[in-house]
């Protein structure tokens, strides 16, 4: 199951026709990532700004959020 405490989304630019990120990963090695480009005005932007000012205030406060992992097993789906 993995580690969502530290998960944010991450910023990738396009070099040569490639992905790049320049941050450190801090997930397992072969774990496998959906990108999704968007736009400053883009509401999934704005989804993925609140969701990680989310993770931010659930990390200082020391609660730990649910891996989709988990809450699929916990729903039978």
């Amino acid at each position: 199951m993995l580690d969502c405490t530290d998960m944010e989304a991450l910023k990738v630019r396009i070099e040569n026709g490639r992905y790049v990120i320049d941050e450190p990963a801090t997930l397992p090695d072969g774990t496998e990532l959906y990108l999704m480009p968007v736009n400053e005005e883009s509401e999934d932007r704005l989804d993925i700004e609140e969701g990680n000012k989310v993770l931010a205030e659930m990390k200082s406060t020391g609660e730990q959020p649910i891996s989709i992992d988990e809450i699929a097993a916990r729903h039978g789906i």
